[in-house]
């Protein structure tokens, strides 16, 4: 364990022997620690070799990173969330990866002091600091890990440090990227993720309405995001999509949202109106190559596709779906996976589904679980349930 992260305990005995401690802390609540961990593995999930991902998926399944490194911490006598702490960690990590450099103990302690004096960070609330720096301790648990392994080689390990440091995300003053290390194949990334503000949370809720035919029910999906913003009825995948298109497109789905407890205040974009929603759900991502096994029924015709407009659909665990298009009767329905245009493979991984139709013809959108089974779940912005004649 100790070999695994040299770099962790490099620093935190060189820290014990400055003997500073910051009076900028957090207390973790243990409640958020599920959620820091998945959206933090989706982020850096792209960046783990494909070989790796199952590995550090368990392990961000786990509070091991955590757990870890309150244990190094403690042994030193040191406050594991210290924000300077945490920050000094980051730094000098990321400078050893990318520059091999070995801090001495007055270097360490200069930086530290650094991060006791500028940071920027003292005014947030608890939750938002260990929502920041509860990432930032599994980032830096997952780069010394990935450096040591010997998983990945040295201009890939200053890659992937590079990555962390440009991100929109990390955003720690002071630590430079080494533009050596930069390839033409280093980020992949899109514009449209690159500015997206990271999402704190998926849900769903049950939404009542009044119209001339009586009363409607409905299910809506919400992604609160941890600038404020809230987008209803997602149909894009997560990864793709871009939030600057989507306000001028759908204007009318953003609004901004606040916590108070267990409930979430909305300020409607069009109005003003200040709405609670008291009742709601988390959604659930899907685990890596998730599979479904039946027939489903969605209440209206799936929206979204360029390629079908049916409401039932019909998935096995070989990873093969077809859409129900023959319409009236009562009779049995049975799919048809070869040859026909409106079936084909299917790939569901976290909050994405990928159809892959027998035309060549592919398909990517928002998918998630409801909160009880794997039974009930969207595609798009369409909510589907078993078929009565499963």
């Amino acid at each position: 364990m100790r070999t695994k992260y040299r770099h962790i305990i490099i620093v935190l005995v060189s820290l014990y022997s400055t003997v500073i401690f910051s009076q900028v802390t957090y207390s973790p609540e243990f409640s958020l620690r599920e959620i820091i961990r998945q959206q933090t593995w989706q982020e850096l999930k792209p960046q783990t070799p494909s070989r790796e991902q199952y590995l550090y998926s368990k392990i961000f399944q786990s509070d091991a990173y955590f757990k870890e490194y309150e244990r190094l911490a403690s042994a030193k006598g040191y406050n594991a969330y210290d924000l300077a702490t945490i920050t000094t960690f980051f730094k000098v990590i990321c400078e050893e990866i990318l520059e091999g450099k070995v801090h001495t103990d007055g270097e360490l302690q200069t930086i530290f002091k650094f991060y006791q004096s500028n940071n920027r960070d003292i005014n947030l609330t608890n939750e938002e600091k260990q929502l920041k720096y509860d990432a930032l301790i599994l980032k830096t648990m997952w780069i010394a890990q990935m450096s040591n392994s010997g998983k990945v080689d040295s201009k890939t390990a200053k890659e992937l440090v590079n990555n962390l440091i440009e991100s929109d995300k990390v955003r720690i003053t002071g630590v430079k990227k080494d533009n050596r290390a930069v390839t033409d194949n280093q980020d992949k990334t899109t514009s449209s993720t690159k500015t997206n503000p990271k999402i704190y949370d998926i849900i769903l809720r049950t939404v009542t309405s009044y119209g001339l035919n009586g009363v409607y029910i409905t299910n809506k999906v919400s992604i609160l995001f941890e600038n404020g913003d809230v987008f209803t009825n997602p149909s894009k995948p997560l990864e793709s999509f871009n939030i600057n298109e989507s306000k001028k497109d759908k204007p009318n789905n953003w609004d901004k949202w606040r916590k108070k407890g267990n409930i979430i205040q909305v300020t409607r974009s069009k109005n003003g109106k200040i709405v609670s929603w008291k009742k709601w759900h988390k959604v659930r991502p899907a685990s890596n190559d998730f599979k479904l096994m039946g027939k489903f029924n969605s209440l209206d015709a799936f929206g979204g596709s360029t390629v079908i407009n049916a409401s039932t659909v019909y998935f096995d665990r070989q990873g093969r779906f077809a859409w129900k298009t023959v319409k009236g009767g009562n009779t049995v329905w049975k799919p048809i996976f070869a040859k026909s245009n409106s079936s084909g493979n299917y790939k569901i991984d976290d909050n994405t589904i990928t159809l892959t139709y027998n035309n060549g013809v592919t398909e990517s959108f928002f998918f998630g679980l409801y909160p009880k089974d794997n039974k009930h779940f969207i595609i798009g912005s369409n909510h589907f349930a078993p078929s009565k004649n499963n």
